[in-house]
């Protein structure tokens, strides 16, 4: 079942001290609130969303971002990354 919870960053922060184990889980962030909704399509997701945050298997997060810089800030501060291309872009 799918289901969306709207949240401020401030929510989020205090219901992420709560949980224990996360799995199957995205997180979109949109400046646009319209843009705040369940997607069909993974590929409109991560081109109108500013932020897409994914938790596959428990075990690995995939971030995407039109911001480079964020991108950039996220690789120097965690470890073990490796920079994926997604299957759409060109």
């Amino acid at each position: 079942m799918e289901k969306a919870f709207l949240l401020t960053f401030e929510s989020l922060l205090e219901i992420s001290k709560k949980i224990f184990q996360e799995i199957n889980v995205t997180i979109i962030a949109c400046k646009a609130k319209e843009n705040l909704h369940h997607y069909k399509e993974d590929q409109e997701m991560y081109e109108t969303c500013d932020i897409v945050i994914e938790m596959i298997d428990g075990g690995f997060w995939e971030i995407f971002s039109k911001n480079v810089k964020l991108i950039d800030q996220l690789a120097k501060k965690f470890q073990d990354i490796e920079f994926l291309t997604s299957d759409f872009q060109t």
